[in-house]
């Protein structure tokens, strides 16, 4: 396995909209707090997971410190959500939940989107190229209809798809620095012909 925190922290972040929805139609409320604290500690263990892909360490480095504090964000959003305090619910929401949290996910898209070019080998590359170009394409299409002052249905979901694909990607092998070329880690007699 490439990555189990990857895949851990992008399992997280997935259902966090289907345990949400089961939260709402149990309780009649409450799935707003149960996103932020998902996302929220999803995000977080996600930024610790960057590290374990293969690219250069200064996007490893952006990739980490955005998600970081964008799951910072949604886990203060919740905590303001749970205690209702005036003060925390301005910062969470008001400061940081503005401009800044609009900002953090394209950030964490152009690491996904290196991870695409850089690290993402067989049919988790071909994945990653449909989900990315559905993100992108959306994201672009979001922004015209909001420069032209047509309202777009929300598309808010849309950043659970690049971790989708990363559930496949951290689920990949991948051969061991200085392994020769086609050497997948297995024993050589794995490899000879039947």
């Amino acid at each position: 396995m490439r990555s189990s925190r990857a895949l851990i922290g992008s399992a997280i972040i997935v259902l966090s909209y289907p345990v949400a929805l089961g939260v709402q139609l149990l309780f009649g409320g409450g799935a707003e707090t149960v996103i932020h604290f998902l996302t929220g500690a999803g995000f977080v263990v996600f930024a610790t997971a960057v590290f374990d892909f293969d690219l250069p360490r200064w996007v490893n480095v952006i990739g980490a410190a955005a998600a970081g504090a964008f799951g910072v964000i949604f886990l203060l959003q919740g905590v303001s959500d749970v205690t209702r305090l005036d003060g925390l619910r301005y910062v969470a929401f008001d400061v940081l939940g503005q401009q800044l949290e609009r900002l953090l996910p394209y950030v964490v898209y152009l690491w996904f989107i290196a991870l695409l070019l850089l690290s993402s080998k067989g049919i988790s590359r071909i994945v990653g190229w449909v989900i990315m170009v559905i993100v992108i394409g959306l994201e672009v299409a979001a922004l015209v209809t909001s420069m032209l002052g047509i309202p777009m249905a929300n598309v808010k979901v849309v950043i659970l798809l690049p971790f989708i694909w990363l559930i496949f990607e951290s689920t990949t092998r991948r051969p061991a620095h200085g392994a020769a070329p086609g050497d997948d880690g297995r024993p050589a007699a794995e490899h000879a012909a039947p």
